[in-house]
């Protein structure tokens, strides 16, 4: 598991999975530019996968790469995201999305929320529902 300037993270740590296999791998035929692109220069692939390994080095694959936002310097799945917000009693669905910011981190977070008729819910209530179930640089 390595972060987007390649240094390995420990446990917990989420960032890509990266593969390396017995056999080197070859590439692909014909397309030297994609074979390239997909590895690192210590010859491991690039998943594209994100996810991390706990302390016992069981293997979570927790998103997609190209579906992440970068955020604060960190990779952010909106999917995990969406999953924690549907779980409030008063969302039926959640869509996260990154806005462009000028200034740093350079993406702001946002939310559209779909709530219950007739049910009334702050701002405030929604992210302290969140920030009790997300590490703090998903805040």
């Amino acid at each position: 598991i390595a972060n987007d300037e390649g240094k390995l993270l420990g446990p917990n740590e989420e960032g890509e999975i990266l593969l390396r296999y017995v056999h080197p791998f070859a590439g692909y035929f014909g397309n030297e530019r994609e074979t390239r692109a997909l590895l690192t220069s210590d010859g491991f692939i690039q998943s594209g996968d994100i996810g991390h390994m706990d302390a016992r080095g069981f293997l979570f694959v927790t998103d997609r790469k190209k579906e992440m936002l970068r955020y604060r310097g960190y990779q952010i799945a909106p999917a995990q995201l969406e999953e924690i917000l549907v779980q409030h009693p008063a969302v039926l669905q959640a869509t996260v999305v990154g806005l462009p910011d000028p200034e740093p981190p350079h993406v702001d977070l946002a939310t559209a929320l779909v709530v219950s008729s007739g049910t009334e819910v702050t701002e405030d209530q929604i992210l302290s529902f969140v920030n009790g179930k997300v590490p703090d640089y998903k805040r």
